[in-house]
């Protein structure tokens, strides 16, 4: 059974406002909830009985921001591998210098959570012991299949925000915090934020892994595959695999040289957000994120069937 509560703390401070109105439904499909212990799989996000049959009648929240306010960048300026040119030694970066730079990467991509119009974000029920859990999703898409399940016993007052990768990461990083609630026992419950994945990225994930455990995210990176943004070259770092074959294909276009397909390898965003904060690898930091590119589609879609 799926528990929806409000945090009593405004934990989105600095939130972006992405406002979802009625408009069409969306095919049911499953959400996953990673643990954050490695040795255990996946577990699945489910709903009561009455919240499956809602999620058949309501219809999809649409968005009215401005799309510039969440555009997922089109695919960069792309360079031949051989063209590219990255150093040859890496080197520490102090800690606050890691923080800023960790900011720099991940501060354009944007992860959506499902609140009240305070901004409160509802939480699901924590498969730790006395925990409530606020979900960040990667996809408007897969935040818009929790709205809908939720919205008609939130009284109409649900709607999905976006934020920051580097602030949510900031959440997700955090210690247990107090929600202000109680279990059925009087025991104090605790609020903790976690990243939810795509379905279709886990499975990609974990062919290219062998099925190695997920934390959170999947993120694709072809080492042969560099962009130029501001006279560096980056390693673009996918959240979504097809987006990474797109890219490829496209530069494959001007360099018909290059292998039909990519070499792709698939790491743990929240392994690779963690390494960026330590800051003992100056290179790690030539890896500039994608977001997925579906979710502007989303976006420009439903915008042009409310007009």
């Amino acid at each position: 059974m799926l528990l929806l509560l409000f945090v009593q703390q405004p934990f989105l401070k600095h939130r972006k406002t992405v406002l979802f109105h009625p408009h069409k439904a969306v095919t049911n499909k499953k959400l996953y909830i990673p643990r954050y212990n490695c040795s255990t799989p996946l577990v699945e996000l489910g709903c009561c009985h009455k919240g499956r049959n809602m999620a058949k009648n309501i219809a999809v929240m649409m968005t009215s921001i401005l799309l510039s306010a969440s555009a997922v960048p089109m695919f960069p300026n792309l360079v031949k591998p051989d063209v590219a040119t990255a150093s040859s030694s890496s080197s520490v970066v102090g800690r606050k210098r890691a923080r800023e730079l960790l900011k720099e990467r991940t501060k354009n991509v944007k992860v959506y959570m499902v609140t009240n119009q305070a901004g409160q974000p509802f939480l699901a029920e924590g498969v730790e012991p006395n925990t409530q859990v606020g979900l960040f999703f990667f996809t408007a898409a897969d935040a818009s299949m929790m709205l809908m399940q939720m919205s008609q016993g939130a009284g109409g007052n649900a709607r999905i925000e976006a934020v920051s990768l580097d602030k949510a990461f900031d959440m997700v990083s955090a210690k247990p915090t107090p929600s202000g609630l109680k279990d059925s026992k009087g025991r104090d419950l605790k609020v903790v934020f976690r990243f939810v994945p795509e379905v279709s990225q886990v499975q990609f994930y974990r062919q290219l892994t062998k099925s190695k455990p997920l934390r959170s995210v999947p993120v694709f990176v072809a080492p042969d595959l560099t962009l130029e943004k501001d006279s560096e070259n980056l390693i673009p770092a996918f959240l979504d695999k097809d987006d990474l074959e797109k890219s490829w294909k496209e530069l494959k276009q001007t360099h018909p040289e290059l292998p039909l397909r990519p070499k792709i390898e698939a790491v743990d965003l929240l392994d690779l957000l963690e390494e960026m904060e330590k800051g003992n690898n100056s290179e790690i930091y030539q890896i500039g994120f994608y977001a997925p590119r579906k979710n502007l589609e989303w976006l420009q879609g439903n915008n042009e069937d409310e007009s």
